[in-house]
């Protein structure tokens, strides 16, 4: 029997293999030596498939490494982390299924165990990474669930679990205990009409109660979990909900103001036996008046500077109620001063109006406003403001300010001023009218006199909207305040406010809203004169001024307190100097002003360039148009009905205008013919100013036998006045005779041809055999046309030719042709020799060259050429051939 050491040491592996896995990682690997005959390998090999063969020297060494790899791993405290949990739950006729999906991480070596005290549910299939799970039931309460696993890594558990669900009525109940996973979380869908309750908690529904919903809810670290379906809302009247609404009402006196305030409340859900509101310490409380009051007490609020105010009934309420508060509080003219708000702790909602009232003889000034607004009259009065405004205010006692807030500890700060301060204002009011949009702008020097300017108002028509405000050319804070039916006030506020004596340059701009007859095209447009207001000042000069564009034709009517007055020097030589210019005093003006589009004025002058082809009557034809007063936005044109309608007018730009803004052609349409004229009808873009030049080009076939042709010509039927240049080009071999007459079938001015106006975009391609002028449109010209054959001029003359021949006994002939020619553009010449010749040599100008023979049927030789500069230059060509003859004999 023979013993190979490859054999042995393939036996050491597999002995140490097997060791290793029943030893613990730390003891030390034996192995064993075992013999096996070599016809017996083969059994061993297929015993064990995992394995190699190698020398036991290299077995030794990798087996060491293994050793020392062993010993420097580090361990972890637990064998298997659970990280997280989800659980799926559905019902299913009498039963609640749950899936169960856990997440885990295996980090020790060899068999673990995961316990999962799940309880009350049935285990109806069990997956480890989607592979049967080894699972079993543990000793102890609930008998757990045990989890086997062998080898290190992560994995996820699937369990399928199921429970009975129990009904109580209409309600069905399910509850069950899960291992305390951090985290975890259950996912539930419930049809339409459906609540959930977990853990006797009910749940916000996540959908409309006419939608199916599902619940997300997190349960990390529970150990039971209990589930109610339910078609019923929960309900609690634990908490009460509280509505209220109040209206304080001040009256500003010039040493003190009276407070008084109307709550009314509305109390839902637990009712209330008593109330808690705050006030200002600076107020001064009179008297509080409510239905079932039985006290109220007076306590120091929080902050220090507030005042609690306790109210308490004979008994609860949930029920509307209102409460009547009255006090008082110091004034001192010039100070800031705020108005005292009424705060309610329990309140859900607490919505607040306030007006303040003060005499005439006094002025009132906002200082800071947070949380309130201002509002008109007529939206206080339409708003649901609970009391009655007769019990807030003193009726005919003065001046009532409206107010809205949004919340109940808003801030209304004032300044208390006698009105013994004065205005004076300068303003100087412009008015732009374009035919797309009116503008205005007013210019306002105001200097207040004997006390500070805080805020200043200004009165405009509500038909027109302010776009920005300035002081001193810089923007500025400004609000809308509506104070009628056809006015808006404007009111600018001061920060810093301007000083006693102190002057303030404010600049109003404002756009009118849309109107009809915008843009100003047929229509005329009549426009109230909007009047800028200054209800403050006392003393007041205006200037009013009125522009447009130089397009429109102005005229005023029923102008009243408006006195005219002249241009200044600056106004002149403004850019766009007003058309109309007033002045007023302390007046109040009215009047309108109608806007109409002056009417448009078009002076052309035609130019026609007419070339006759053998095929076609070719003609370019231009309008050189002057256009002035209201613009021009459509224009039309009539061509002879010979023209067609296929073809296309284009603007061109003015070379004396670069820079202007050429408008364009948007669309071109042709009347039917009628006294063989076709009119066009062109739309502009936009309304053309200044200079505008018209471009058509025109290519008409001709017949063959037709000798006589009417030249087309271009009539601008917008014109006012025409006139129009014609010119004629004719080739070398036309006779063209001309006849022209105007309107009036006299004879057109024969002009000359330099005196023709330069075409633009066009450049004559024959000789101008004829030029004509014509003052005024309806001219008529036609030609008639003789064409002359053509006929070849020669390129090249032969001066001298000299043939010389030389005679051979035997019948054989020499010749040598000499030519001596002048040609001018001839590259190569050509040669025919006699038939039967044969060429010997071929010079030119004394230097042989090389030539082509010519392929049949041109029979023959191509001669060369040199380039020739001077035409007189005479070409020496001599050709050396030989022909066959008879014998000389």
């Amino acid at each position: 029997m023979t013993y190979r050491p490859a054999a042995v040491a393939l036996l050491l592996f597999l002995a140490f293999r097997v060791s290793a896995h029943a030893q613990p990682p730390a003891a030390a690997p034996e192995g064993r030596r075992v013999y096996v005959p070599v016809e017996d390998l083969d059994v061993v090999l297929e015993h064990d498939k995992q394995g190699v063969v190698l020398p036991r020297a290299e077995f030794l060494k990798l087996s060491e490494d293994a050793k020392k790899q062993l010993d420097n791993a580090v361990t972890s405290t637990h064998a298997v982390v659970v990280s997280q949990a989800s659980y799926a739950v559905r019902t299913a006729d009498n039963q609640i299924v749950v899936n169960a999906t856990i997440e885990l991480n295996q980090l020790a070596r060899g068999w673990q165990t995961v316990v999962l005290p799940f309880s009350g549910l049935a285990v109806e299939g069990a997956t480890l990474d989607d592979k049967p799970a080894q699972i079993g039931r543990g000793s102890g309460d609930g008998r757990p669930l045990v989890l086997f696993t062998h080898q290190p890594g992560k994995y996820t558990l699937k369990l399928e679990l199921s429970g009975p669900l129990v009904n109580i009525g209409s309600d069905q109940s399910a509850g069950f205990g899960v291992p305390a996973i951090s985290p975890a979380s259950l996912h539930m869908t419930l049809p339409a009409g459906k609540h959930l309750h977990v853990n006797e908690t009910p749940l916000e529904r996540p959908a409309a109660a006419d939608q199916p919903a599902t619940y997300n809810v997190p349960v990390g670290g529970k150990t039971s979990i209990a589930l109610r379906i339910t078609d019923r809302r929960s309900q609690q009247e634990s908490a009460s909900l509280v509505f209220a609404g109040t209206a304080i009402g001040l009256y500003v006196a010039p040493e003190e103001r009276t407070w008084r305030a109307v709550t009314s409340l509305n109390v839902f859900g637990k009712p209330i036996d008593n109330l808690t509101f705050t006030i200002p310490t600076s107020l001064e409380i009179v008297s509080i008046e409510s239905t079932g009051l039985e006290r109220w007490e007076i306590g120091e609020g929080a902050a220090g500077n507030t005042t609690t105010l306790k109210l308490v009934y004979r008994q609860p309420f949930n029920e509307s109620r209102t409460v009547t508060f009255s006090g008082v509080s110091a004034s001192v003219l010039g100070q800031p001063w705020s108005v005292p708000n009424l705060l309610l702790a329990s309140a859900t909602s607490h919505l607040v109006r306030v007006m303040v009232q003060h005499p005439s003889g006094l002025r009132l000034h906002e200082v800071e406003t947070t949380g309130i607004r201002r509002v008109s009259a007529d939206d206080a009065a339409a708003a649901e403001t609970p009391g009655e405004s007769d019990k807030l205010v003193k009726v005919g006692a003065g001046q009532v300010l409206h107010y809205a807030a949004w919340r109940e500890n808003f801030a209304l700060l004032f300044v208390t001023q006698p009105r013994g301060r004065e205005l004076q204002a300068t303003i100087a009011t412009r008015v732009d009218i374009t035919s797309h949009e009116l503008s205005l702008r007013a210019s306002i020097a105001v200097q207040s006199r004997f006390a500070p300017l805080f805020d200043f108002d200004l009165a405009l028509p509500v038909d027109w909207s302010v776009t920005d405000v300035f002081l001193e050319n810089r923007p500025i804070a400004w609000r809308i305040i509506p104070v009628g039916a056809e006015l808006n006030q404007v009111r600018i506020t001061f920060n810093p406010p301007i000083p006693a004596d102190g002057k303030a340059n404010l600049t109003l701009a404002a756009r009118m809203n849309p109107v009809e007859n915008l843009p100003i095209e047929d229509q005329a447009l009549s426009i109230k004169l909007p009047e800028v207001t200054l209800p403050q000042v006392g003393v007041t000069d205006g200037r009013y001024m009125i522009a447009a564009d130089d397009d429109l034709d102005l005229a005023t009517e029923e102008i009243s307190g408006l006195d005219p007055a002249r241009l200044t020097a600056a106004e002149q030589q403004a850019p766009r100097a007003p058309r109309l210019v007033y002045e007023y005093q302390d007046t109040r003006f009215t009047g309108t002003v109608k806007v109409t589009r002056k009417p448009v004025r078009v002076a052309a002058q035609t130019l026609a360039y007419h070339r006759l082809d053998r095929e076609t009557l070719i003609s370019h034809l231009e309008a050189r148009m002057v256009v002035q007063g209201g613009g021009l936005q459509r224009l039309q044109v009539a061509l002879p009905e010979t023209a067609g309608t296929n073809l296309r007018f284009s603007l061109l730009q003015p070379p004396s205008e670069p820079q202007a803004q050429l408008p364009r052609i948007t669309e071109q349409t042709s009347a039917p013919p009628a006294n063989g004229q076709r009119v066009w009808t062109l739309q502009l873009d936009q309304r053309a100013f200044g200079l505008l030049w018209l471009v058509a080009d025109l290519t008409a076939p001709r017949t063959a036998d037709a000798k006589t042709f009417v030249l087309p010509g271009l009539v601008v039927t917008s014109a006012d006045r025409q006139n129009g240049f014609v010119a004629v080009e004719a080739g070398p071999d036309q006779q063209l005779d001309v006849t022209a007459v105007d309107a009036a079938g006299q004879a057109l001015v024969e002009v000359d041809p330099a005196d023709v106006p330069a075409p633009l975009g066009y450049v004559p391609q024959e000789r101008i055999v004829a030029a004509y002028r014509a003052i005024r449109p309806g001219f008529r010209i036609a030609v008639t046309e003789t064409r002359f054959d053509r006929e070849a001029v020669p390129t090249a003359l032969c001066d001298k030719a000299t043939l010389t021949t030389v005679l051979g006994e035997g019948g054989q002939q020499q010749h040598k042709a000499e030519f001596r020619l002048r040609a001018v553009g001839v590259q190569s010449l050509q040669v025919a020799l006699p038939e039967g010749a044969i060429l010997w040599a071929t010079s030119v100008a004394g230097k042989p060259v090389e030539v082509r023979k010519e392929t049949p049927p041109r029979p023959g030789w191509i001669v060369p050429l040199p380039q020739v500069t001077n035409p007189t230059e005479q070409i020496l060509i001599e050709l050396f051939y030989r022909t066959s003859g008879g014998s000389l004999t």
